[in-house]
């Protein structure tokens, strides 16, 4: 009798890791763009929220690209 065994997705392959994944890197690039600080995290959360309700990345590299089009639109 064959075992079905469980394959767990790494981290930064599920959906929730990949946007806080993206959250975290987005913030950096508005901060090293000259925002403050408080600035890129409302800018990031705002970009990275309505990402997330349209869009299901592949990666965290994708979903950083949506984000950023996102954030320069706002």
């Amino acid at each position: 009798m064959l075992q079905s065994t469980k394959v767990t997705k790494p981290a930064s392959s599920r959906p929730g890791m990949i946007w806080k994944d993206a959250l975290t890197m987005l913030c950096r690039q508005l901060q090293a763009d000259g925002l403050t600080r408080e600035r890129a995290t409302e800018l990031s959360e705002s970009a990275i929220i309505a990402c997330a309700l349209q869009y299901e990345p592949r990666d965290v590299d994708e979903a950083l690209r949506l984000a950023l089009d996102t954030a320069k639109t706002c």
